[in-house]
């Protein structure tokens, strides 16, 4: 690789790098913003020993969330999310999507959200899978 390209490549990473972590501060400024509007937890840090094995972007009396735009397709990784905290919680599993709901896409989104979630509560033979739906304008 010439000297040029590398130095191309290094300003593509870091610029990618700094979309990743601004766009993940959005999410966190918008799942403070939502749970304290409710009077629960944002950001709870579950513990085993001494470290901190997991961040849930909001905890709440019956349920522990997971927050994620609706904006492409990173969606889909808020049901997994929301599952692993209600596992480690013992709470209900819940995904807050944010987005634009007059954009087709972001709305599209959540009603694909909503049959794949719809789909395993129905499909987990026996044992009964409710993850909580809500969304939240950008």
């Amino acid at each position: 690789m010439k000297f040029g390209q590398y130095i191309l490549m290094t300003i593509v990473i870091a610029i990618l790098g700094l979309i990743a972590t601004c766009a993940h501060g959005a999410e966190k400024d918008y799942s403070r913003k939502w749970c304290n509007m409710r009077g629960w937890e944002p950001n709870h840090g579950i513990k085993k020993g001494s470290d901190i094995v997991a961040r849930i972007d909001c905890l709440g009396p019956e349920y522990a969330i997971e927050f994620d735009f609706a904006k492409g397709a990173k969606y889909y990784e808020a049901i997994g999310q929301s599952i692993r905290y209600a596992i480690l919680t013992g709470q209900k599993p819940g995904i807050v999507l944010s987005g634009e709901m007059t954009v087709s896409e972001d709305v599209r989104h959540v009603e694909y959200l909503k049959q794949v979630i719809h789909g395993l509560k129905y499909s987990m033979k026996g044992a009964y899978l409710d993850i909580k739906l809500w969304t939240m304008e950008k």
